[in-house]
């Protein structure tokens, strides 16, 4: 029987690399030797307007990624968010035992800001581990920016990690989709897209995500 799509939605904002993270999810796809089919939508993002992207990848290149590349709601079996408020509202996309890695700080709108309005994360990572408690959510793994960065020593690579710490987690759930998106094949990915004098940090931005272990829910 005939794998049915896998389909993964990555949200974020402007300028926190989603687009990219799209781009090598979908070539590491391609380099496995599945179909692909990607798409983002971007609203005002150079000017931290959020980012939603969909990779839908097929295993034998014949079932709905051939139609269009959009994750239809309630269909998404991997989500990564960049951040807590575009995590929970890409949620709807994910089907039930999805899995969602997010990052868990906060980035101010600018619209919350000139308002001089705030937020910090906790109600929205809050109604994520509730998810994961009803079972919404079969595995939610948190990663904590502002540590992860300070231990990378590279403030630009969350993007990576958060990749890593995706892969990791289908590797370690026995995912049959796991051969397509391996953590070896990303590593190949990344030299070949990714600009030289960047390659080196972005790897070890693989592996750490690869090593988080920080799960809630």
């Amino acid at each position: 029987m005939a794998l049915e799509s896998f389909n993964i939605i990555v949200s974020g904002v402007g300028g926190q690399g989603t687009v990219l993270s799209i781009k090598l999810l979908a070539e590491c796809a391609l380099a496995s030797g599945a179909a692909v089919r990607s798409a983002e939508t971007i609203g005002m993002a150079q000017r931290g307007g959020g980012v939603l992207g969909h990779v839908r990848i097929s295993p034998q290149g014949n079932d709905p990624v051939s139609h269009s590349p959009l994750i239809p709601l309630g269909q998404a079996q991997l989500l990564i968010g960049f951040e807590p408020v575009e995590t929970l509202r890409a949620y709807r996309y994910c089907r039930q035992g999805a899995f969602v890695v997010t990052a868990t700080e906060p980035l101010m709108p600018p619209t919350a800001s000139l308002q001089r309005l705030s937020y910090d994360g906790k109600a929205q990572l809050e109604a994520l581990e509730q998810e994961a408690v009803n079972g919404g959510i079969s595995q939610l793994v948190c990663v904590e920016n502002s540590t992860v960065m300070s231990s990378l020593g590279f403030d630009k690579a969350l993007n990576v990690v958060l990749l890593g710490a995706a892969l990791e987690v289908l590797n370690e759930s026995g995912s049959p989709y796991a051969s397509l998106l391996s953590h070896e094949t990303m590593c190949d990915v990344i030299k070949a897209l990714v600009k030289q004098r960047y390659v080196e940090p972005n790897l070890r931005a693989l592996e750490m995500g690869r090593k988080l272990r920080e799960q809630r829910g």
